[in-house]
């Protein structure tokens, strides 16, 4: 073991000689003897000895405490002091440089070993400590943590350097202030509780996270671990371990607000959301997948699907697969059969629609499904519609035809026998005979007239009316002598609609004889009219906007929920003397009119039909305008019609009338023999044109050629379909009148002196 090395530092040249002998005896190690500080100093410098054994009076300009104080602050080398001298003064200044012991002179032996032990024992501790305090030191201040110690008010005590520069300050400048300080305005009162319980329950770990102010003012947020110790000197601390969590207290409010952003999307998507983990257990449902389902979020989490989305075939009623347990088996997007049914907690029955699809994780595994499914009954009831309208514009392409034939046929029929009665005596049996098939005529003309109603293009003559009054004279028409009444509840100041009286008239004929023939012992039927609104357009199948709607409420037999869907279908009846039209023809109008019909009906309990009716902006007209009729006149007019029988009819009648007449079968030749006539002594005063011409130029075209040609031509169109909108604005085509067929001879007489006597 090596020996401490020492320096002897005496300027008595004997005594110096005296203590290395003892020293070395002692088994020390002296490096060297000197006798002045400056020596001492250089020694040490060189050598770095273990101990100095310093004189207090030295040669030179220096003592020993001058000596002693330099190589103790410059070299931290451990002094003892060797002395004789040993006054009030000098023991004073020696206690200033720290020395490790004080020996007076003379001294044996066993004292000088015993001081140079503890004095080398006392160093090499202080060493230790010193070396421990810096390691404490490195952790305290450059720990990449915060350290505050707080006393019982709170006040900072210490704070490391580390904890300090990460708020902007030194450690000196928040040493001795309020704690309370460097927290958000809004967390101190909640930071004094804090720190009030942990010091109230000592020893034990509290933790919070609250925001701290630094000192550029901006905010950062802190978790704390606290605890209240004691002190040595008795008195309770907290000693407070601080963690910077701005980023992830950040990381945690985007989080939270794309949770958000995520919850509100749910909540606003119009279709049911059900996510599932791997293992089939409800994670989450959206509102709408609450209302569908009958289940609540609290009450669907964690249960397995099948527990929560009871679904059934339509047909069978039996239970349809999991859709969850296909998508985890296959890993595809898997989608329901049509008509499909939910059952809800309380029972309620929707038919749905929906997919169901795998969700990935980033390494592109299967964790959870997601169930998307949607009410579509209404969507249902919608696709019915649009294949009833299907359906009638079908129908309409072939009744529209066939009545613009039957028509032309009509129009020859009531003429030529309008000509036979013009000859017959009224007494005459033949005369009577006449007047009946004329009668049949006319209800032939009728059935056309609903034939019409279904052809594709035609366009009801419409103006505005009041509902009201429409509705009581067609109900009374109808009711006349029966013992079913009508209960009106009309609202206050109904809107006026935009309708074809004549078409809507026949609307609610129809619809009051079906609730008659529904009540054979007779009843009531309760008539509701109100103004109303639609602003959502999947709530009906019409446009947004004000519309008149009428309810027709009857106390019969109602109908079955399986005939219900099909009552406005073509030729669909229960009755033994139906045709299967008169429901059918209302749906028709009502559509033309940018309108919508549905029944509603409980077996036993009635059936209600109601209407919506668009609203008119324009005034009601509450009088009719009174023909003005002439007397005949003579002149010449020229006749357009593809069929010979009616061009047969009108040559034969129209002179009668005091006309000249020729006869043409299509626009080409009209326009020919119009404008070769029209330099004659004798141009034509009047042409009649038919709409339609299969294969040639009809009126319409004909008509924009004879303007062009002679724009004061008087000309009438003629057509079979009645409902044909240039029929109900003739003029806007240059037209200057128009007759419907079939029409009786005194119709198209006054339709010529009109346009004639304009």
């Amino acid at each position: 073991m090596q020996m401490p090395k020492i320096l002897v530092v005496e300027d008595e040249k004997i005594v110096a000689m005296e203590i290395q002998d003892r020293l070395e005896g002692l088994k020390y190690n002296v490096l060297s003897v000197v006798s002045s500080g400056e020596e001492a100093i250089n020694r040490v410098e060189e050598e770095r000895p273990d101990l100095a054994l310093m004189d207090i009076v030295l040669r030179g300009d220096m003592d020993g405490v001058e000596t002693a104080r330099k190589i103790r602050s410059q070299f931290n080398i451990p002094v003892i002091y060797l002395t004789a001298f040993a006054g009030e003064e000098t023991l004073q200044r020696a206690k200033i440089t720290e020395p490790f012991g004080y020996i007076i002179k003379p001294f044996d032996e066993k004292e000088l070993r015993t001081s140079i032990e503890m004095a080398l024992y006392r160093h090499q501790m202080e060493k230790q400590l010193k070396a421990s305090e810096e390691r404490y030191r490195v952790l305290y201040d450059d720990n990449p943590s915060m350290y505050f110690t707080v006393d019982s008010n709170g006040k900072i005590l210490s704070v490391n350097k580390f904890g300090a520069k990460q708020l902007g300050y030194s450690p000196q400048e928040l040493t001795g202030h309020s704690v309370l300080e460097i927290f958000h305005k809004d967390d101190q009162k909640a930071v004094q509780e804090q720190l009030t319980i942990c010091l109230r329950n000592k020893d034990e770990i509290a933790q919070w996270e609250f925001r701290k102010i630094c000192r550029d003012g901006s905010m950062m947020w802190v978790s704390e671990l606290a605890r209240a110790v004691e002190n040595a000197d008795g008195k309770i601390a907290v000693l407070i371990v601080c963690e910077n969590i701005t980023k992830r207290k950040k990381a945690e409010e985007a989080l939270e607000a794309e949770k958000e952003r995520l919850a509100v999307t749910l909540r606003s998507i119009g279709d049911g959301v059900i996510k599932t983990d791997i293992n089939g257990h409800i994670v989450l449902i959206n509102k709408v997948a609450e209302t569908l389902t009958g289940w609540t979020q609290e009450e669907a989490a964690n249960r397995l699907l099948s527990e929560v989305f009871h679904i059934i075939d339509e047909k069978d009623r039996k239970r349809c697969q999991n859709p969850v347990d296909e998508v985890l088996k296959t890993g595809k997007i898997v989608g329901l059969n049509n008509g499909t049914i939910l059952i809800s907690s309380n029972n309620e029955e929707r038919i749905i629609a929906d997919s169901a699809a795998p969700i990935y994780d980033r390494k592109n595994k299967i964790i959870g499904v997601v169930l998307v499914f949607r009410d579509i009954v209404e969507e249902r009831k919608l696709e019915e519609e649009i294949q009833k309208a299907q359906k009638l514009e079908s129908i309409g392409l072939l009744a529209g035809g066939i009545a613009h034939d039957f028509n032309n046929i009509l129009t020859a029929i009531m003429g030529n026998i309008s000509l036979a009665k013009a000859d017959l005596s009224k007494t005459s049996e033949l005369f009577e005979i006449l007047t009946e098939a004329e009668k049949a005529s006319v209800q032939a003309k009728n059935l056309t007239h609903q034939l019409l109603t279904f052809a594709r293009g035609g366009a009801p003559l419409k103006k505005a009316a009041s509902i009201a009054e429409l509705i009581r004279n067609s109900a009374a028409f109808t009711l006349s002598g029966s013992n079913v009444r009508c209960e009106y509840h009309f609202s206050k100041d109904t809107w006026a609609v935009e309708v074809d009286t004549g078409q809507i008239s026949q609307v609610i004929q129809n619809i009051i004889v079906n609730s008659k023939q529904a009540m054979p012992k007779g009843g009531t039927i309760r008539v509701d009219v109100e103004n109303v609104v639609i602003d959502d357009e999947k709530r009906l199948p019409v446009k947004k906007g004000k519309y008149v709607k009428i309810s027709f409420a009857d106390e019969g037999v109602g109908i079955s929920t399986e005939h219900l869907p099909k009552v406005f279908d073509p030729y669909f009846t229960t009755k033994r003397e139906g045709s299967g039209l008169g429901l059918t023809i209302c749906y028709s109008i009502i559509k033309k009119h940018g309108g919508f019909i549905f029944a509603e009906s409980v077996v036993n309990n009635g059936a209600t039909f109601a209407i919506y009716l668009p609203v008119s902006e324009k005034p009601i007209i509450t009088s009719e305008e009174i023909p003005v009729t002439f007397p005949p006149r003579k002149g010449k007019i020229l006749v357009m019609d593809d069929e010979a029988f009616i061009r047969h009819f009108l040559n034969r009648m129209l002179p009668r009338f005091g006309y000249m007449v020729e006869i043409v079968e299509n626009g080409s030749d009209a326009i020919k023999r119009y404008f070769n006539a029209l330099d004659s002594p004798q141009p034509f005063d009047a042409v009649i044109l038919d709409l339609t011409i299969p294969g040639g130029m009809g009126g319409k075209e004909t008509i924009e050629k004879l303007l062009q040609i002679d724009p004061s031509v008087k000309a009438i169109v003629a057509s079979g379909y009645s409902n044909d909108p240039i029929m109900a604005d003739y003029q806007d085509y240059g037209f200057a009148g128009a007759i419907f067929k079939p029409y009786k001879i005194d119709e198209l007489q006054m339709v010529i002196n009109r346009v004639l006597g304009a």
